[in-house]
């Protein structure tokens, strides 16, 4: 008896997951309009042209900083006042 239930259990559950899966797919194909093809009730929908901004960008250069020669620099002589 145990078994009988659930075999009518599953029978029916395939049932109806095969039932809302058909609906759904009919639902989901929609009307047979053709591609490409505007219906009189479509609107159309201008856009603003596009601004187009130019921006200018200025670069600074620093100097190189030049290596010191010998004798010059943290280890070479300096003279203390």
């Amino acid at each position: 008896m145990n078994a009988a239930r659930i075999t009518i259990f599953v029978v029916i559950a395939l049932a109806v997951a095969l039932t809302v899966n058909a609906v759904l797919l009919n639902i989901a194909n929609g009307p047979r309009d053709p591609v490409g093809q505007l219906s009189p009730l479509a609107g159309i929908v201008r856009l603003p042209a596009p601004v187009t901004t130019i921006t200018t960008t200025t670069t600074t250069t620093r100097p190189t900083p030049v290596p010191p020669q010998r004798g010059e620099g943290s280890q070479g002589s300096h003279q203390d006042d």
